[in-house]
């Protein structure tokens, strides 16, 4: 005599089904949330703040440029940060900084513009919080109005 498993009623995977999909609804968004490239500024959400600063820089890049590049460090960088205990629970630090390397008359020179930022990761947006200009390693602090002023006025263009 042959055993035989007892199927499961249609409502029974059904609803496993729609477990499934929540399931996996809830892990696509989570993950999406806690994206810092996808982030936006505050204030400006046309666009990504990552896509808007490089669409930016890629413009005004000549010929006088070797190499440019970005990326995102967790936590504040450098010596005149912001104090971080501003933060909230849902709060993360964060520091953009962009790399141009520029070559002129045989010399290259490498200058960053470092923007510190706070990434709401419940909302995923970000606002500033200062920055500083290195200028082939002479460091110049950004006030945060003056890193804000920075940055609308790219964002004002290019978002």
């Amino acid at each position: 005599m042959k055993k035989r498993f007892p199927y499961k009623s249609k409502k029974g995977v059904l609803v496993q089904a729609m477990l499934v999909l929540l399931l996996f609804i809830f892990m696509t968004g989570c993950g999406k949330i806690n994206n810092i490239s996808e982030a936006t500024l505050i204030g400006y959400d046309a666009s990504p703040f990552e896509k808007t600063m490089i669409n930016y820089f890629d413009d005004m890049s000549n010929d006088e440029v070797a190499n440019l590049s970005y990326g995102w460090k967790e936590g504040w960088i450098g010596d005149d940060t912001p104090n971080p205990e501003v933060l909230t629970s849902n709060e993360k630090a964060m520091t953009f900084v962009v790399s141009v390397n520029l070559a002129f008359d045989g010399e290259t020179e490498t200058n960053r513009m470092i923007f510190y930022m706070i990434h709401n990761t419940k909302e995923n947006t970000l606002s500033v919080r200062g920055g500083a200009f290195d200028e082939d390693g002479d460091i110049y602090p950004m006030s945060l109005n003056e890193a804000r002023d920075e940055i609308e006025m790219i964002f004002d263009e290019y978002n």
